[in-house]
């Protein structure tokens, strides 16, 4: 099961009728940067509000360098609009070692949508 949330993970970008989620990348980091400022968004995150874009970069650094290895353990995604390419949030999910078999999933949403 372990592998396969990684290989599934690992080519995940996909849209529905109104979503397109995508790996995360450096462009995302303005965006996720200003939905993690909102007050209603940090009360629910371990990382409280970032005082800087650079604390966001940092934040972000494991999963934008996980993603050039090829047995990664960090994931994130962006949820954008795909009507007018619109940041609504992300999803992220990091896998734990493999004896325990495990992952842990994440998510953040801007709080209008």
């Amino acid at each position: 099961m372990y592998l396969i949330y990684r290989q599934i993970a690992a080519s995940m970008d996909f849209t529905t009728k109104r979503l397109k989620i995508s790996a995360i990348s450096e462009n995302d980091i303005s965006d996720i940067h200003k939905m993690n400022s909102f007050e209603k968004v940090a009360a629910f995150n371990t990382i409280g509000i970032p005082n800087t874009i650079t604390d966001t970069e940092k934040m972000l650094q494991p999963v934008l360098e996980d993603k050039s290895h090829a047995d990664r353990s960090v994931f994130g995604w962006t949820i954008r609009s795909l009507a007018d390419n619109g940041f609504i949030g992300m999803v992220g999910m990091n896998l734990s070692a493999k004896r325990f078999r495990m992952a842990e999933n994440h998510y953040s949403i801007i709080p209008y949508f």
